[in-house]
């Protein structure tokens, strides 16, 4: 997944250099995305309120943000 994502090589030539069956690798390279995602997707929500709180404090001009 590594090689894949972070480093943008194509699935097939990292299945073709780990020997793994090609619908073997898919499974398991769509399984870590969803964990990824599940493991993303709170922090992105987080993130997207914080920065939500962030700004309207700005836009208030309001001393006690």
């Amino acid at each position: 997944m590594h090689a894949v994502v972070l480093e943008g090589r194509s699935l097939r030539n990292v299945v073709s250099r780990v020997g793994v069956a090609a619908v073997v690798a898919q499974i398991r390279f769509k399984r870590g995305l969803k964990q990824l995602e599940s493991k993303l997707l709170p922090k992105q929500l987080q993130l997207s309120v914080t920065l939500h709180l962030f700004v309207e404090c700005a836009d208030s001009r309001v001393e006690s943000c």
